[in-house]
């Protein structure tokens, strides 16, 4: 596999694919991954996320790494990264860690060319909900922060889901993040 930044303007979309999910803890230590995490990567629970796949020690330029997921927790962000492509055998992959809360989800899914479509782009409150989502925030603490009731936090959070075309809050964010939507 070969790595490389994405530019802070590229604007991809995954392929209709199923992405694959790793879930870690402030320690990095796997606790979940879905099925095409586990079909990629094996039965990684209970290691650490930088060493489900071992061509990531001897990468460059990659936030994976001893201690990237507290950084994440605490900081939002891990140094001097944003979001990587991952190129293996002529396929290309989007790699985005997002932190939620104690733990830490990444996302590794199949990018397409595509242009986000009008349909993806939200609107000014979609957007705050956004940003908010994107600090890890919970519904309740977002609608207080807005000044709405969770319920109508949600209906926003279903609005973005159909319209980045995902299933998952996790999956929202880190395509919005890869989108350019989010910082």
């Amino acid at each position: 596999m070969t790595y490389e930044r994405i530019d802070e303007g590229t604007e991809e979309t995954p392929a209709a694919e199923i992405p694959a999910v790793v879930v870690s803890n402030c320690d990095g230590e796997v606790i979940d991954l879905n099925g095409t995490a586990k079909a990629m990567f094996g039965d990684g629970v209970g290691t650490h996320c930088w060493d489900l796949v071992p061509i990531l020690k001897d990468s460059t330029g990659l936030p994976c790494r001893p201690g990237c997921v507290l950084e994440l927790l605490q900081n939002g962000v891990v140094a001097d990264s944003k979001h990587v492509r991952v190129t293996s055998e002529g396929r290309h992959y989007g790699l985005t860690c997002v932190p939620t809360g104690k733990t830490a989800v990444c996302v590794l899914s199949a990018c397409g060319r595509q242009q986000p479509g009008y349909r993806e782009r939200p609107t000014d409150r979609e957007q705050e909900v956004l940003d908010l989502l994107g600090e890890g925030t919970p519904t309740a603490d977002i609608a207080v922060d807005l000044g709405v009731r969770p319920a109508t936090v949600r209906a926003h959070v279903e609005r973005l889901l159909s319209k980045f075309r995902t299933h998952s809050r996790a999956a929202l964010v880190a395509k919005a993040f890869r989108l350019g939507f989010l910082d």
